[in-house]
């Protein structure tokens, strides 16, 4: 089981997104939340995931299949 795993399914949405370089106004807007909802859900998906930081984060995103080299970070 992998830590991913462990993420709600709007953790894992917000933990998507946001490794794909949105903002939280973004992925609020995207989703139907508010940027401070956003920041729980990805504050939550970073205690599961042990991300400390953004960089982290994205490389959980490498390391679980979420990201892969080919995906463009069309949002930054």
């Amino acid at each position: 089981r992998f830590p991913v795993d462990a993420l709600t399914p709007r953790e894992r949405q917000v933990f998507e997104l946001t490794a794909k370089g949105l903002t939280n106004v973004g992925i609020g807007r995207a989703l139907g939340i508010s940027s401070r909802t956003v920041e729980i859900h990805r504050a939550n998906a970073m205690r599961k995931l042990h991300a400390d930081n953004l960089a982290a984060l994205v490389r959980c995103a490498y390391r679980y299949g979420v990201l892969s080299n080919e995906t463009t970070l069309s949002h930054v």
